[in-house]
């Protein structure tokens, strides 16, 4: 056994004690509004977080923990994830960073990245992603475990990154096994949108983005578009999540993935409390 994989096991049996409540959380986030993506509802409960993941989401958790916050009244949401990010050129990364994350975008995957982007010299708040022929390794953010650095995915690995169609196509690349970039607010993103709203089209291969890292506005026109919140949170992280291969990491709130998530009041407002592997990176907007 490797001295990667030792690491590995301690870690994990921490994580299983810490849910048992047999070891001292991090930290326990108290009454949250959980959105759920994957059962389609809202549920209370407390979220239970070691080092960099969530270990637990279950009401009245009754381990000790370091640091336990009261979230009543508060939902929690998986942070959100730009499915294709093509930054503006007047701002630098660690301004993309930053006004990513301040709006719970906790996640950016961008197109291969060229040597002069410089991206080693920020130590960005949200994780940046770089989306190669050969998956997907994480460029910055908050260090992942050293053998998820590198994520391959069949997606990128045979060239089917996320589709942004012309207009009128949205079900034609859906036929087609694409993932699909929802259209900006023209007459087919209202279509698409009313299509979801109304259950005639499936939302499981659809994604919410901007380009610029900031997705919460477009799940609020998700939301006034008559689109629930789990299903909101659906087009703007987990789908995104799963089909770059991030899924078991990202777009959910459930034990084993990384403690990137949000706490609002109002889901299409700027979040009350943004966190990154754990960590307090934005409140209310602003730096904490």
């Amino acid at each position: 056994m490797t001295d990667a994989i030792r690491d590995r096991v301690r870690t994990m049996t921490r994580e299983i004690e810490t849910a048992r409540g047999q070891h001292r959380a991090d930290l326990v986030l108290r009454d949250c509004q959980v959105i759920s993506p994957y059962s389609n509802e809202i549920h209370p409960a407390d979220i239970v977080v070691l080092g960099r993941r969530i270990v637990a989401v279950r009401p009245d958790f009754d381990g000790p923990a370091a640091r336990e916050e009261d979230c009543a009244g508060l939902f929690a949401a998986p942070g959100l994830v730009e499915p294709h990010l093509l930054p503006d050129q007047g701002l630098t990364w660690a301004e993309v960073g930053w006004n990513a994350v301040r709006t719970g975008t906790t996640a950016v995957v961008t197109p291969e990245l060229g040597p002069a982007d410089g991206i080693a010299r920020f130590d960005l708040p949200c994780r940046l992603f770089e989306a190669t022929g050969h998956g997907l390794t994480q460029r910055s953010g908050p260090s992942a475990d050293s053998d998820e650095n590198s994520v391959q995915s069949a997606a990128t690995a045979h060239g089917l990154g996320m589709a942004r169609v012309p207009g009128g196509s949205v079900r034609s690349a859906l036929r087609m096994g694409r993932t699909v970039l929802i259209p900006d607010r023209d007459a087919e993103g209202a279509e698409v949108l009313a299509g979801i709203a109304d259950g005639t089209l499936d939302a499981r291969h659809l994604c919410l983005g901007t380009g610029s890292g900031r997705v919460l506005p477009e799940v609020a026109h998700a939301l006034a578009a008559g689109i629930s919140a789990p299903t909101a949170l659906q087009l703007g992280s987990l789908n995104a999540a799963t089909h770059y291969g991030l899924d078991h990491l990202l777009g959910s709130i459930a034990p084993g993935r990384w403690a990137d998530f949000f706490l609002t009041e109002d889901l299409g407002a700027v979040p009350a409390r943004v966190y990154v592997g754990g960590v307090l990176v934005a409140e209310n907007g602003n730096r904490p």
